[in-house]
């Protein structure tokens, strides 16, 4: 799927799906008692990453892979720098369970 960069990571640079809309964005929330509540955003609310910090990016994790690697200067990056992407422009990532990095 990709090449190979510098320290012998796995680069990604194949040409992604350009579908980049889930269904539906997310905000999810904690409660007192740790519980996790989900509840839907309306349609014609903007998703605003720095604004809706609990609620989950209205893209499908190859639109976030596609966005990072088109953000980047070289239009590659080893899969760890993708992450490192996701996390500082989508806050929702910092404290989701790790499994969003298998998301397919």
């Amino acid at each position: 799927m990709g090449s190979y960069g510098i320290e012998g990571e796995e680069v990604l640079s194949d040409t992604l799906s350009s579908d980049c809309l889930d269904d539906a964005a997310v905000n999810l929330t904690v409660d007192e008692e740790g519980e996790q509540n989900v509840e839907s955003l309306p349609a014609h609310s903007p998703y605003n990453p720095a604004v809706h910090t609990t609620s989950k990016p209205p893209y499908s994790f190859s639109c976030l892979i596609f966005m990072a690697i088109e953000d980047s200067i070289n239009k590659a990056l080893p899969v760890k720098d993708i992450y490192s992407w996701i996390l500082n422009r989508f806050p929702y990532f910092q404290n989701a369970p790790t499994g969003w990095k298998n998301s397919q």
